[in-house]
């Protein structure tokens, strides 16, 4: 299974290829059974569907059927060319999910229904004779049928239920529970080939396989097990002569596929990927048997890249790499430089090629085109040295894990990075506008450095709080597939034209966030906030903690060390209404909506909300948050969609939900999201991309889309004038100017508190002192020169009126303030933008009113 996968959900295979489906990456892809290598040219092409969430996927004959979330259908593709067979779509009328086929019934899973339902695999009709009711349920993942019995994966239970096919009668014989215990915590997918059942782990990234015991009259016994899984059978061979004959046969099998194995490496002449891949699955046979392939360690020290005691086809989200950059820094040098995997590795492999040749397999020396280097564990880059200068370079990497006993296994390959390196003449070019742009940024590099020697001194790693500051600095965004939008230079002489959308790089903030002083530690950077306009507060991805700013002056002014306040936690979003303090919190089952003081860092248990843990249904994976006062919207990794809660219930608002475009759904970098009330913005960590959505009804508004930092953008907040991008690569909160709307900048009125004004909310509350007769309305257009502001009243008694000034009188007051643009000056056209905020205002009645 390769790293494309972000949620593999189900499989099936013909014996030879083993097919994939993945939700959320939105693709079903192909590997060869026996190596786990992967076969792209059987992957299933769904782009004539377009965006699409392929849930189930199972065939007979020449169909693979796919059950589509997105758009509640089963499609038929062609097995051989992987092409859709539009005749074979069936619409189950439900929200499907997995699917199984004998070549005349199609089962497809409708857990929310509880049934089975069965159709005419040939012409889609119902029916309702064949379908299996109280088979399915809320927990349904994986289905698969040897005719006679149909097996139901149950995810949160862990296990495998069997029903006769005919009546749905449970034949709990067949079945099997416990598969936790071998490791397996959420079996999704299931495929047999009748002697062996291949289960799918969709959150471990795992396939575990289980031989089934003859005549399905006993619980599977486990053919690839962690590694105190084997320890514990082989504990168990002395009780009883059958037990002993049936782990005896498990042997003699296992010793054919090790010689097997033995013979596909020998017949390896080439030095490509799929000898690793082969290597790979001979040496998970030599751990089967362990003590008794001879050959293991020599192996082992010859830098074998084994899977350890895993199925071959194996993922696991903590073992990926994140983000790799190369780039080339001096003539015929190139750098490579990744974000670390969760878990820390004992070495990576760095494979690298010329464009036009294949990669080197670990066995080989390095030749003069291509070749692998070694960096250790807690190395993040690695330069490349003597290549050809002008070419054109690519590379992949991995990371090596070895457990307590030794064993190695790898994370899947990164995506192939290319790029060219520097040939003299170019790098003296590149060196000659590096020089321009340290004279226009000398003093913010000079400062910077000196931060740099100082955690080079340091002779142990230490946090240290460095005295705040405010750097600014000149950032020309660029764009690979877009020309990016010159920023204006501010002039004495000259007033600068504004233009949406481009950078304003005179407001560009660099919170002072402390740094850890040893290499290969996280490092403190900036990846959400929010402010007040007086106070931003700015979450730290790197150490989980959220620093207070004075907005004007960058002076820190508060910190909340959240690991400490929540314990295990993994705070990726941040959102107030100036009161309370809203994370997402992304840890696991328990992800959450927690809740804060934002003064004092209590915790309002009162207020938090839970997330269901059901990712098809509600979010599970948390990343940000943003709130009109009345809904919060979350954004949820899994699903690439905004799900939308009432804040005071922590009721989900289904008729809300944004499903996100395939441009972001299929890279899963969806990481920040903000809305000024009419647009929802949402940051793309990839593409360099603010894309926008009609926050009402859910449409892409591709017109407001922004350009931003083609790396790592991730959290944004904007007062309505000016977007902020949190940039976790290079540490800044960088300003774009925003589109030009009816949006208010800031509204107040004299002597109510109504809380923190924020563009994006339209309806407040608050109170005036007793007895008080009348107000003033303070209301500012984010674009003066282009909005027109009006304040109309009506006060307790009836009274009505228009201005700033407005009468009031006992019991509740409405203010209402009206901000109109339109963008071509037409009153006939449809272009006005209409945004109407309502003050409601209590005033409690005077001491001597008898009223």
């Amino acid at each position: 299974m390769g790293a494309g996968h972000v949620l593999p959900y189900s499989l099936w295979s013909d014996g030879v290829t083993l097919w994939v489906s993945d939700p959320v990456a939105g693709s079903v892809l192909a590997y060869d059974l026996g190596s786990g290598e992967r076969r792209a040219d059987r992957d299933v092409d769904g782009s004539a569907v377009g965006f699409w969430m392929p849930m189930g996927v199972g065939g007979d004959g020449s169909v693979l059927w796919v059950s589509d979330l997105a758009s509640e259908k089963v499609y038929g593709f062609d097995r051989a060319s992987g092409a859709l067979s539009p005749a074979r779509t069936v619409v189950p009328g439900f929200s499907p999910r997995d699917v199984w086929s004998d070549g005349v019934t199609l089962w497809v899973a409708d857990p929310d229904g509880g049934v089975l339902a069965a159709f005419d695999a040939a012409t889609g009709e119902t029916l309702a004779g064949r379908s299996l009711a109280g088979v399915v349920g809320s927990g349904t993942r994986g289905l698969w049928s040897d005719g006679t019995t149909m097996w139901v994966a149950d995810g949160p239970a862990a296990a495998i239920r069997a029903y006769e096919v005919g009546s749905g009668e449970p034949r709990p014989q067949s079945g099997f529970d416990g598969l936790a215990d071998a490791g397996n915590s959420e079996p999704a997918g299931i495929w047999s080939d009748g002697d062996t059942m291949w289960v799918l782990d969709h959150l471990q990234h795992q396939v575990f396989a289980y031989r089934m015991a003859p005549n399905n009259a006993q619980p599977p016994q486990t053919q690839h097990q962690h590694q105190a899984d084997q320890q514990h059978q082989a504990d168990q061979q002395d009780q009883g002569q059958q037990q002993g004959e049936e782990q005896q046969q498990e042997a003699d099998q296992a010793d054919q596929q090790q010689e097997q194995a033995e013979d596909n490496a020998q017949e390896q002449e080439t030095g490509d990927e799929q000898q690793d891949a082969d290597q790979q699955d001979a040496d998970q046979q030599d751990q089967q048997q362990q003590g008794q392939a001879d050959g293991q360690a020599d192996e082992q020290q010859n830098g074998d890249e084994q899977q350890g005691d895993q199925q071959q086809v194996v993922v696991r989200a903590e073992d990926e790499i994140g983000e790799v950059v190369v780039s080339s820094g001096a003539a015929g040098e190139l750098t490579v430089s990744w974000e670390a995997p969760v878990l820390v590795p004992f070495e990576y492999r760095v494979s690298w090629a010329r464009e036009d040749l294949e990669f080197l397999s670990f066995r080989f020396a390095n030749e003069a085109h291509r070749g692998n280097e070694w960096p250790s564990g807690d190395a993040t880059s690695v330069t490349l040295s003597g290549l050809e200068e002008g070419a054109v370079y690519k590379v992949q990497l991995r990371a090596r894990f070895r457990d307590a006993r030794g064993k190695v296994s790898a994370s899947p390959w990164t995506d192939e990075t290319t790029a060219t390196l520097h040939s003299a003449t170019t790098l003296l070019a590149q060196q000659q506008a590096d020089q321009r742009d340290e004279q226009d940024d000398g003093e913010s590099a000079q400062h910077q450095g000196q931060g740099t020697q100082d955690e080079q001194d340091a002779e142990e790693p230490q946090i240290e709080l460095p005295p705040p500051q405010i750097e600014f600095v000149e950032i020309v965004e660029q764009d690979d597939e877009e020309e990016p939008v010159a920023a204006q230079q501010n002039t004495d002489d000259e007033a600068e034209e504004y233009v949406p959308f481009a950078s304003d790089r005179d407001k560009n903030f660099v919170p002072a966030l402390p740094r850890l002083g040893s290499a290969g530690q996280l490092v403190d950077v900036p990846t959400d906030l929010w402010s007040d306009g007086t106070t931003v507060w700015v979450l730290s991805g790197g150490r989980k903690w959220v620093y207070a700013f004075d907005w004007d002056t960058g002076t820190l002014l508060s910190t909340l060390n959240l690991q400490q306040l929540l314990g295990n936690s993994n705070v990726k979003g941040i959102w107030s209404d100036g009161e309370t303090l809203w994370l997402a919190d992304d840890y696991g089952l328990r992800s959450k909506v927690v809740a804060m003081d934002i003064d004092t860092g209590s915790l309002l248990p009162d207020e938090d909300f839970a997330l269901p843990i059901d990712p098809w249904a509600y979010p599970a994976d948390p990343e940000s948050l943003w709130s009109d006062g009345v809904l919060m919207w979350v954004l949820d990794q899994l699903t690439m969609r905004i799900h939308a809660y009432e804040v005071d219930s922590g009721e989900r608002v289904s008729s809300r939900t944004i499903t996100l475009a395939p441009q972001i759904a299929q890279k899963r970098v969806a990481q920040g999201i903000w809305s000024d009330g009419v647009t929802m913005w949402v940051a793309n960590s990839s593409k360099g991309k603010l894309f926008a959505w009609d926050l009402a009804t859910g449409v892409r508004r591709s017109q407001l889309d922004f350009t931003v930092s083609k790396y790592r953008s991730e959290g944004i907040w904007s007062d309505g004038v000016t977007m902020w991008v949190a940039n976790s690569s290079d540490g800044k909160l960088h300003a774009y100017n925003m589109p030009v709307s009816a949006a208010l900048e800031s509204l107040s009125v004299a002597g109510v508190d109504f809380g923190v004004f924020q563009t994006g909310t339209f309806a407040y509350a608050g109170t005036a002192a007793a007895g008080t007769t009348s107000v003033t309305v303070t209301a500012a257009a984010a674009f003066p020169d282009d909005a027109t502001v009006t304040v109309a009243w009506e006060a307790a008694d009836g009274t009505t009126g228009t201005g700033t000034t407005a009468t009031l009188s006992a019991g509740d007051n409405t203010i209402t303030v009206t901000s109109s643009y339109d963008a071509d000056g037409d009153p006939d056209t449809d272009n006005a933008d209409v945004r109407v905020y309502t003050v409601t205002v209590t005033v409690p009645p005077a001491a001597d009113d008898n009223s």
